[in-house]
């Protein structure tokens, strides 16, 4: 089982003004072969349902068994 874990990024902003409620990631659910890929997007929503503007959102992944890289810039 892969796991992907998240984390939010909001500089100089403290925790009780911290604007992010949910993340959405789509898909929602994927299979991937082994030595496969799967693109995932993931969108930070306030309290409302608007989307954060300048969130930063970072993936790790938590398998003995994957590994991800990062497209080129």
């Amino acid at each position: 089982m892969l796991t992907v874990l998240l984390a939010l990024q909001q500089l100089g902003t403290a925790p009780a003004s911290f604007p992010v409620a949910r993340v959405e990631i789509a898909p929602s659910e994927a299979e991937v072969e082994v030595g496969g890929q799967v693109r995932l997007a993931a969108r930070a929503l306030d309290a409302g349902g608007q989307p954060v503007k300048d969130a930063a959102i970072e993936w790790f992944v938590a398998s003995d068994v994957a590994a991800w890289t990062p497209p080129a810039s």
